[in-house]
Formats: structure tokens, sequence, C-alpha cells
């Protein structure tokens, strides 16, 4: 024989679903229809909707785990998921299907930077020019040189580099450093170019070779 299913959808049933990045990504929220795959980043939020449910609410499960419904009166009903692993999210049972997702979650890739031309001392020779290109689909939080001398034994040393708050996601600029304080002044070193977001991840470039300003003697 066949049981006869608890839960039908009511004439008018809806679901809408709200996807609400990390705030650290500055995206916006955005509306997500039933059926479609939901692209997002770990840490995403995710709230379902139902409204016109009736007295109770559909069986929904993500990843085949029960959801729980809050009821908010009038046959409506809110529940809300952390996103962090990828996977089927499932509205309703399959003889009376109100929505299916499909989950992806992406990370966050981080910033990509490089030398835009040969780093060296300036005309005075007093500074090192550091010209450079960096982007991120979220936001540069800091940029840094790193530099040593060949021998690898040799320890690093960094320096910050300026960031122009008016274009976070990317930047194209030469940083004029005083670098004479450096134990490294006047020698043959490799530089290294490291960008951070706010995500917390960290690029860098490829090595390239420079030779810091040297101070003058009297």
């Amino acid at each position: 024989f066949i049981i006869l299913p608890r839960w039908q959808s009511a004439p008018g049933a809806e679901l809408a679903s709200w996807l609400t990045p990390p705030r650290w990504s500055g995206e916006a929220p955005r509306l997500i229809g039933a059926g479609h795959d939901i692209g997002a980043l770990p840490g995403s939020h995710l709230a379902l909707i139902v409204t016109g449910a009736g007295r109770d609410a559909p069986s929904t499960a993500f990843k085949g785990q029960k959801i729980t419904w809050t009821a908010l009166g009038g046959g409506s009903f809110r529940a809300d998921l952390v996103l962090k692993h990828s996977g089927a999210l499932i509205a309703g049972p399959f003889w009376d299907r109100l929505a299916f997702y499909h989950v992806s979650i992406t990370p966050p890739v981080a910033p990509i930077i490089g030398f835009a031309g040969q780093p060296g001392p300036d005309q005075d020779g007093k500074r090192a020019d550091i010209p450079y290109q960096a982007k991120d689909r979220y936001g540069l939080t800091a940029i840094r040189i790193s530099i040593r001398p060949s021998a690898k034994q040799a320890k690093r040393e960094t320096a910050s580099l300026p960031l122009q708050a008016a274009e976070p996601r990317r930047q194209a600029t030469t940083a004029r450093l005083d670098l004479l304080a450096s134990p490294y002044a006047g020698m043959a070193v490799g530089a290294r170019l490291e960008a951070h977001n706010v995500a917390g991840l960290e690029g860098r470039s490829a090595e390239a070779a420079m030779i810091l300003p040297a101070p003058k003697l009297a």
C-alpha cells in the first residue's frame, strides 16, 4: 500500500532565498530563484523564506541534514544557514518539490601582484624606486616588499609600500622608499612583492634582482 504524504504545498506556496556574502567581500545580497545553482563564498548566509505554506513548513534538507524552520505566522516560515560546504539543498518531498538548489562553495583567491618595471635606485641615489601593479577582487589591505641578498641564509627584510585607499581593489604606482638604513644598503639583493587582501590571503610576485641605494660617505 502507499502512505500518503504528510506535507503537500498549499496553493500559492512560494520560497524566496536571499544570499548574503561575507561582509569582507564587499558584495551585495542577492535574490536566488528556485531551481538555480548557488555559487557562494565560504561563510555566506542563506535565508530561506516560505510564504503561503499553510500550517506546516516543507521538509527541507541540506547535504542530507534536516533544516529547522521558524514560524513567522500567517503560513510563513524562515530558515537560516551559514554556508561552509558544497551540497544539494532540497525543499519539499520529491512528489511536491518546492525548490532544489545545488550549492557550490568557491574559496576566495589571493591577490595578484607584480613588478611593473625594473626596481632600483632613483636618480638622486638616495631612494629606491619600486614600480608595481596589484589587484584583488575583494580589496587589498597591505602591500610590502621583501628583500635579501643572494645568500639563502640571509634574513629577509620587509618594508611597507603605500596603499591608495581610493582604489582598494587595484593599485598601479611607483613607490619611493628610503632604504639607506637597511643592513643591505648598497648590495645586490633579490626583491619580492607581497600583497594581502581582506580575506586574509597573501599573493607574491616573482623575485626581481635590484641594487639598493648606498649611503654616501662624506
